[in-house]
């Protein structure tokens, strides 16, 4: 009897010590898809990422604002709205993981991107510097025999 006792003291002391730690899922007013909440976020690494290139601490400090107020102006959408979102997705690991996998794809792209004109204007370049007839101002090709010279 004293065993049953002393097993029932134990028992009611840990299920009166357990709680459940589950936070109550709240769907945001304005509740986003994740592939939308995945292009704001991409948007708002680029500039993050804007920002850590260049390093000048007070073109930060003075261009952040701009740069995430143009983002929340172009979804229109407030901050708030979008931390509520990722509050919500973030209650479940697959849909964050989804969301972050998009934000990498989204990143990768822009590069691959970026990497692809950067290596068109390289050889749009060249090619120019190679053609004699031509002459280059700035991007503008202007063929050496259109060009009218007024001697006056």
């Amino acid at each position: 009897m004293k065993n049953w006792l002393t097993l029932t003291f134990i028992v009611a002391t840990m299920s009166a010590c357990y709680n459940i730690n589950e936070k109550e899922i709240i769907i945001p007013e304005k509740l986003l898809s994740k592939n939308e909440l995945a292009s704001i976020m991409t948007e708002m690494q680029i500039a993050e990422a804007s920002f850590v290139v260049n390093s000048d601490v007070r073109f930060e400090l003075s261009m952040k604002p701009n740069y995430y107020d143009a983002i929340l102006i172009h979804y229109d959408i407030t901050l708030d709205e979008i931390r509520d979102n990722i509050n919500y997705y973030q209650s479940s690991h697959d849909d964050m993981t989804e969301i972050y996998e998009t934000i990498l794809a989204n990143l990768s792209k822009l590069e691959s991107d970026v990497e692809y004109q950067i290596k068109e204007m390289d050889l749009a370049k060249d090619s120019t510097l190679m053609n004699s007839d031509t002459m280059t101002i700035d991007t503008v090709i202007i063929p050496v025999d259109e060009i009218i010279i007024d001697n006056k």
